[in-house]
């Protein structure tokens, strides 16, 4: 029997993210490959074909990850480390990978999201749901702050509006003592292109932020200092696409207004930070 669907329009975003992650996942080479997405559209009882997509979004792929990857390395540089994924969705980081025991990782959503959550996955050591909405206060005064942290967004700051970005973004900062934070934004151009595909207009969701500079986020905190901007179409992995994929997307990327349509902002946070 499959697990019935009930999310609002925002939320649905969720699903067509873990959709083209899964035909991302079947292609004859697929760039992340996320068997447990193919699991879970086959579990739950919704029609994904609404999306209007025939096969994954290299794109999706690709920006998961870049994330991955740097998760993974902060995590192996502390051992000890807090993981913190707001909004969540269906995905699942924490499998992909794969901390040890020792790093405690939260995954953070809506709690209708985090009920399929438990429905659909694992236990697994070190790893707890918080069924909350990030963009309220109080679901962070039971995470840890004293121990080093990395805080992870997908998906998330461009369906809020700038101020509560913001707002979120000083909030998370401020609770934990030192770590990284980082989440992925559009630019203008990228949020135009992305209003026009029919997989997303199918979902009714609205893009409200965009964040076109960088140095925007250093000046919400003086704790923050700004590690790195990844435009998602340099990812590496765009080399070893699909031949006409690749094209496109290396034509994409030699033009600077499209490079950064989607891209990831990396910063760093302590007290220390406030004296560089």
């Amino acid at each position: 029997m499959r697990l019935p669907v009930r999310l609002t329009n925002v939320q649905q975003t969720l699903l067509l993210t873990l959709y083209l992650r899964a035909l991302e996942s079947r292609s004859t080479t697929p760039v992340l490959g996320d068997p447990m997405a193919e699991r879970l559209v086959a579990c739950l009882d919704y029609d994904f074909t609404r999306f209007d997509s025939k096969r994954g979004d290299p794109l999706v792929a690709l920006r998961a990850l870049s994330m991955d990857r740097q998760v993974a390395r902060f995590c192996a540089r502390h051992p000890d480390a807090v993981v913190v994924h707001l909004a969540c969705g269906l995905d699942s980081r924490a499998w992909r990978v794969d901390p040890p025991a020792t790093v405690q990782w939260y995954d953070v959503d809506y709690p209708e999201v985090v009920e399929l959550r438990r429905a659909l996955y694992p236990e697994r050591p070190g790893y707890r749901s918080v069924a909350a909405d990030v963009t309220e206060p109080d679901w962070l005064e039971g995470l840890p702050g004293d121990r080093p942290t990395m805080v992870v967004a997908e998906g998330l700051v461009m369906y809020l509006p700038d101020a509560e970005v913001e707002r979120l973004v000083t909030r998370v900062v401020g609770h934990f003592h030192e770590g990284e934070v980082m989440f992925d934004v559009f630019s203008r151009v990228g949020a135009t292109v992305m209003r026009c595909q029919p997989s997303f207009r199918a979902t009714g969701a609205t893009i409200r932020s965009v964040l076109p500079d960088r140095r925007v986020v250093e000046r919400w905190s003086p704790r923050l200092r700004f590690i790195a901007e990844r435009p998602v179409l340099g990812e590496p992995e765009v080399v070893s696409l699909p031949r006409k994929t690749r094209v496109f997307y290396t034509v994409l990327r030699s033009i600077p207004a499209l490079r950064g349509s989607l891209r990831t902002l990396h910063y760093a946070f302590s007290d220390d930070n406030t004296h560089s």
